[in-house]
């Protein structure tokens, strides 16, 4: 018969990696939904924008059904280049946000109304939407980053 102490420590052994497992699942791809961002990070507000995307990110947002928002971004080497193609085809984001209003005739296969984006920067209208594409709790989870990442312009 084990002592105590021993005892003690088997039953940690077999317990601590059950609890280990069990902790890992607690956070599997079922309980987040992801809003993957399109955006430039090399534009002149991508810290700011990546300070709003964290601070959402920890705020621990959720949609109706409970499951936690995570926001992922796209941040391609060649932003103008991708935007004709990969965006509509690989890509598929939940949300864009482009540098600057032009921008938007560069977007091939993406449905928008730039008139209903929201702009993402302080300084000037840098356009930040919700491609057509996007539904479901990925649509209530895209539009509560928007909101918390577009800036009231006056």
């Amino acid at each position: 018969m084990l002592p105590r102490l021993g005892r003690a420590i088997l039953l940690a052994s077999i317990v601590w990696p059950l609890w280990a497992c069990e902790r890992r699942q607690s956070m599997q791809p079922a309980d987040v939904v992801i809003v993957r961002v399109y955006r430039d990070r090399n534009s002149d507000f991508a810290s700011q924008l990546d300070r709003k995307f964290y601070d959402f990110t920890d705020a621990r947002h959720r949609v109706s059904s409970g499951r936690w928002i995570l926001v992922a971004t796209a941040e391609p080497y060649q932003y103008k280049e991708e935007l004709g193609w990969k965006v509509s085809s690989v890509i598929k984001p939940q949300m864009i946000i482009l540098d600057d209003p032009a921008d938007a005739i560069l977007l091939r296969g993406v449905e928008f109304d730039l008139g209903q984006a929201r702009s993402a920067c302080p300084n000037r209208n840098c356009p930040g939407f919700i491609p057509s594409w996007v539904s479901g709790e990925e649509l209530e989870a895209a539009r509560q980053v928007l909101a918390a990442v577009t800036v009231e312009r006056h």
